[in-house]
């Protein structure tokens, strides 16, 4: 299984550790850079959507960029590389060479998300758009006091309603599923 380590001070210095892989969903925020160590190197990320696979043992890293862009330094190197919107980069830790191929087709760049999907401070309106396209649902929010909140969650192998549980809980909203389509209801009004 993959492991994700940080700091109790995350809210101020988004820093962790993974080993394994994940599937990230960042809001971009320039006051505070958000960064991912890795055995071999580190991602920064620039307010994205990606997937990193840097699996104990492996001597490979790879990224995959969904949306935006982030930068990948190895060890030991002073210049980063810049990483855009379907760039898939693989970084070989043995033999130090790096490849950056594009990834066109949507199959392709989202075969990963469904094992592991992650939010830091994403939008709660963000959040139910990707679930919906990840289900195929239709998500209908009926507070407009959810719209300034954000989900910091790890929905990683998580049914729909499992998700919709985790947000009823934190959130205090009622959701109503009905086949395809979702009706959240109630909830905290949170600040923008």
């Amino acid at each position: 299984g993959s492991t994700i380590t940080y700091n109790n001070d995350f809210a101020e210095r988004r820093i962790m550790t993974l080993n394994g892989e994940a599937y990230f969903n960042v809001i971009h925020n320039p006051k505070k850079t958000f960064q991912i160590n890795l055995d071999g190197g580190e991602i920064c990320v620039l307010g994205t959507s990606f997937n990193v696979q840097a699996l104990a043992g492996s001597n490979e890293i790879l990224t995959t960029v969904v949306e935006g862009k982030v930068t990948y330094k190895s060890e030991g190197d002073s210049k980063p590389v810049l990483l855009e919107k379907g760039n898939q980069f693989t970084w070989d830790k043995e033999k130090s060479k790096a490849n950056i191929k594009k990834i066109n087709t949507p199959i392709q760049m989202a075969q990963w998300r469904f094992k592991h999907l992650i939010f830091v401070e994403t939008p709660f309106i963000e959040v139910m758009k990707k679930i919906e396209n990840i289900f195929g649902a239709e998500i209908t929010i009926e507070s407009k006091g959810l719209e300034g909140c954000k989900i910091t969650s790890d929905f990683s192998g998580k049914t729909l309603e499992e998700m919709l549980l985790e947000i009823d809980f934190v959130f205090d909203t009622q959701s109503d599923i009905n086949s395809k389509k979702i009706f959240i209801k109630g909830g905290n009004v949170c600040e923008n």
